[in-house]
């Protein structure tokens, strides 16, 4: 017989899971996703649907705090910290749009373990070929890893919103995501770093209002 834990104890092992991945280019919800499936937990019967939606908005919640922090600091270190908050900014209002035109479409459609698999993949492979030709631009420029936060453009603050946008794809890491985007347009590893965590927070402040804003009624219930 399986056992099941509890409902307390499945939200505090996918609370360390989340805590942890978050940090890394991969998707921290993709993860959460996989093991509830993986370990046939309640909250993966479609039925449960609105206990696992408002397990996710606490996840993503919890993770607010420390991603702020980290803003912060990358904000007190920065050259021009408006234009790095503008940026974010910008980048999320494109995020949004891609969001609000096509994100429930592809949550009903492709939501299931293969999906957030092939979503993973992608992340890596694009992180990988973005590695690759920031590799290659450094070796024809001399040796440069490539342009400081001091010279971002537009172009790379669209690139990286639209990047960032690829993940309404359940397994597509924000993070991965934007990451490669900003090394593919040539920004050094440090700005491609401090910019991704810019365009992320603002992002999943908004993400987790919205996702609060629909589970309203699962969290009434489930207090």
């Amino acid at each position: 017989m399986v056992v099941t834990p509890r409902a307390p104890t499945r939200a505090a092992i996918v609370g360390a899971l989340h805590g942890v991945v978050e940090w890394l280019p991969v998707s921290s919800s993709g993860h959460v996703a996989l093991l509830i499936d993986a370990a046939r937990w309640p909250e993966a019967v479609p039925a449960r649907r609105r206990e696992r939606r408002a397990l996710e908005v606490a996840l993503h919640t919890g993770s607010l705090v420390p991603l702020g922090r980290r803003v912060a600091a990358d904000l007190r270190a920065a050259p021009a910290p408006g234009a790095l908050i503008a940026a974010g900014v910008a980048a999320t209002a494109i995020t949004s749009v891609i969001g609000a035109a096509a994100g429930d479409a592809v949550e009903s459609r492709f939501a299931g373990p293969r999906s957030v698999a092939a979503g993973l993949a992608a992340g890596s492979v694009g992180l990988l070929l973005a590695e690759r030709r920031a590799e290659q631009a450094a070796s024809v420029s001399g040796g440069r890893t490539g342009r400081p936060l001091t010279g971002l453009s537009t172009a790379d603050v669209v690139a990286v919103g639209v990047a960032q946008g690829l993940a309404i794809w359940p397994g597509v890491s924000r993070r991965a995501a934007t990451l490669a985007a900003a090394r593919a347009r040539g920004l050094d590893p440090d700005a491609a770093s401090v910019l991704s965590w810019a365009t992320g927070f603002p992002t999943l402040v908004a993400a987790t209002g919205w996702q609060f804003w629909r589970a309203r009624d699962e969290l009434r219930a489930n207090p």
